[in-house]
């Protein structure tokens, strides 16, 4: 079974997003928390083998639960293919869909299309370096082994790159799957988290010093790994590949 984890703040979406479920799966949404939090208390009542993190205005495609486990395995994080969700019509732009992202040298994720005429991008699953967070599935015990969320980069802010990092450094891995694709909402406006610019960033020094000094207490492989599994990856010249060496 599959849980499905959905923080949630003042989301307009959210009844739509819970309708689209259905079968073996619970959904446990945590309301007017921080999304860090929101996940990590959601995943620990979790009665599901499996947990999926999506955000509250998502639209999945059918079976996408059955597609997901079938790629999943004891260390790795499953992420289907990603599109742009239009709201009032709620259904996916073909048009945006969007399978591959890196991570450069400041610890963003960034769009990687060049990366699909790779030999090792083709395929229905495929490996994947860096997703955005809104969508993912794992096992909820590879969940805990990794020791969740860390809520010291704040409660919002550089989630898929934690995650990421995460699953790679571990000695686990992550990949797109593109039998089974989600629709997200990308807001036009502000997020609905009541947070500060200082805030924000503070995740993002936080994320950096984090992942390029390589002090994440469970890992079990270091950045420049992740970057030369990935070689050639945009942004990672000489100089910055020498700072996380």
């Amino acid at each position: 079974m599959i849980s499905v984890i959905i923080p949630s703040c003042n989301e307009k979406y959210l009844q739509k997003t819970i309708e689209g479920f259905s079968g073996d799966i619970e959904v446990i949404v945590i309301c007017n928390d921080g999304q860090r939090s929101a996940v990590n208390r959601a995943v620990s009542i979790a009665r599901g083998e499996y947990i999926l993190k999506c955000d509250a205005h998502t639209l999945f495609s059918d079976e996408f639960d059955e597609k997901l486990i079938a790629a999943c395995s004891d260390n790795t994080v499953v992420v289907p293919r990603m599109y742009t969700l239009d709201v009032d019509k709620w259904q996916r732009i073909k048009e945006t869909v969007n399978d591959f992202l890196y991570m450069d040298w400041r610890m963003r994720f960034q769009s990687w299309p060049s990366y699909e005429k790779r030999i090792e991008a083709q395929g229905n699953i495929a490996e994947l370096m860096c997703c955005q967070g809104n969508c993912f599935l794992m096992k909820k015990s590879m969940y805990e082994d990794i020791g969740g969320l860390d809520e010291g980069h704040g409660q919002w802010g550089q989630l898929g790159i934690e995650i990421s990092c995460k699953a790679w450094l571990s000695g686990g891995r992550m990949v797109v799957c593109k039998d089974a694709w989600f629709a997200h909402w990308f807001r036009p406006h502000n997020i609905p988290y009541n947070l500060t610019r200082l805030q924000i960033e503070k995740a993002k020094q936080y994320s950096r010093d984090l992942w390029l000094n390589n002090k994440w207490p469970l890992q079990k492989k270091s950045l420049l790994w992740l970057v030369e599994h990935f070689d050639p990856v945009p942004s990672w010249g000489p100089l910055e590949r020498k700072a996380v060496a």
